[in-house]
Protein backbone atom coordinates (compact mmCIF):
# COMPACT_ATOMS: atom_id res chain seq x y z
CA UNK A 1 0.00 0.00 0.00
CA UNK A 2 3.05 2.35 0.67
CA UNK A 3 4.25 1.60 -2.43
CA UNK A 4 0.91 2.52 -3.80
CA UNK A 5 1.18 5.62 -2.35
CA UNK A 6 4.51 6.69 -3.17
CA UNK A 7 3.34 5.79 -6.73
CA UNK A 8 0.79 8.43 -6.96
CA UNK A 9 2.90 11.32 -5.20
CA UNK A 10 5.43 10.92 -7.60
CA UNK A 11 2.45 10.61 -10.67
CA UNK A 12 1.19 14.01 -9.20
CA UNK A 13 4.29 16.06 -8.99
CA UNK A 14 5.38 15.00 -12.50
CA UNK A 15 1.99 15.87 -13.68
CA UNK A 16 2.40 19.11 -11.93
CA UNK A 17 6.17 19.60 -14.05
CA UNK A 18 4.49 18.72 -17.32
CA UNK A 19 1.59 21.74 -16.16
CA UNK A 20 4.38 24.10 -15.90
CA UNK A 21 6.13 22.64 -19.10
CA UNK A 22 2.83 23.39 -20.80
CA UNK A 23 2.85 26.41 -19.79
CA UNK A 24 6.78 27.85 -20.71
CA UNK A 25 6.30 26.45 -24.43
CA UNK A 26 2.66 27.38 -24.59
CA UNK A 27 3.80 31.06 -24.32
CA UNK A 28 6.83 30.12 -26.31
CA UNK A 29 4.40 29.31 -29.51
CA UNK A 30 1.57 32.06 -28.78
CA UNK A 31 -0.47 28.75 -28.24
CA UNK A 32 -3.34 29.54 -25.82
CA UNK A 33 -4.62 26.00 -25.40
CA UNK A 34 -1.43 24.20 -24.57
CA UNK A 35 -0.92 27.31 -22.22
CA UNK A 36 -4.36 26.73 -20.35
CA UNK A 37 -3.99 23.06 -20.51
CA UNK A 38 -0.60 23.71 -18.74
CA UNK A 39 -2.14 25.45 -16.10
CA UNK A 40 -4.91 22.73 -15.59
CA UNK A 41 -2.66 20.41 -15.29
CA UNK A 42 -0.21 21.74 -12.56
CA UNK A 43 -3.46 23.12 -10.52
CA UNK A 44 -4.49 19.03 -10.80
CA UNK A 45 -1.31 18.29 -9.97
CA UNK A 46 -1.22 20.38 -6.56
CA UNK A 47 -4.41 19.27 -5.74
CA UNK A 48 -3.82 15.98 -5.53
CA UNK A 49 -0.56 16.22 -3.48
CA UNK A 50 -2.55 18.74 -0.79
CA UNK A 51 -5.68 16.45 -0.91
CA UNK A 52 -3.96 13.16 -1.74
CA UNK A 53 -6.92 12.30 -4.12
CA UNK A 54 -6.61 10.69 -7.31
CA UNK A 55 -6.49 12.68 -10.98
CA UNK A 56 -10.31 11.62 -11.46
CA UNK A 57 -11.47 12.67 -8.15
CA UNK A 58 -10.01 15.91 -8.18
CA UNK A 59 -11.01 16.96 -11.76
CA UNK A 60 -14.44 15.59 -10.99
CA UNK A 61 -14.79 18.18 -8.17
CA UNK A 62 -13.45 20.80 -10.74
CA UNK A 63 -15.81 19.89 -12.89
CA UNK A 64 -18.42 19.96 -10.56
CA UNK A 65 -17.82 23.36 -9.47
CA UNK A 66 -17.65 25.21 -12.74
CA UNK A 67 -20.90 23.75 -13.91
Amino acid sequence: MSTDFNTDKLKARWQEAVGKLKQKYGEVIDDDIVHAEGVTDEVVGKLRQKLNKTEEEVRKELDSLIK
